[in-house]
Formats: C-alpha cells, sequence, structure tokens
C-alpha cells in the first residue's frame, strides 16, 4: 500500500485508516491474490471515490 509517499506491507487481516486528504493506493506486487475491504464514511456530493472493477 502507498499511503502519503510511503510503502507500507499489508498483511492478512491488517487494517488501514485514511484520514480525508490522505493520500493513498494499493499494488499487489505479488503472484497472490487479494481482497480489499474499502469503507467509506461521511460521503458528500461531489466528493471522490473508488469504483472496483466488477469483473470479480
Amino acid at each position: 500500500m502507498l499511503f502519503d509517499n510511503e510503502r507500507i506491507r499489508a498483511k492478512p487481516g491488517d487494517a488501514v485508516v485514511c484520514e480525508p486528504g490522505d493520500v493513498h493506493g494499493v499494488i499487489n506486487d505479488t503472484r497472490h491474490e487479494f481482497r480489499l475491504v474499502v469503507f467509506k464514511t461521511n460521503f458528500v456530493q461531489n466528493d471522490t471515490y473508488w469504483e472496483a472493477n466488477k469483473g470479480w
């Protein structure tokens, strides 16, 4: 995971909290599939959000 210009190696069961304005992203650089669950709270009109590929 990329979090405010720092690379973090997440493990199964890890949880990460991103505050408003935090820059973050996910890169899977392994051969293993992974699942990512995102909870977005306090949504406001014209807010940014990420939409997953529905092909899974």
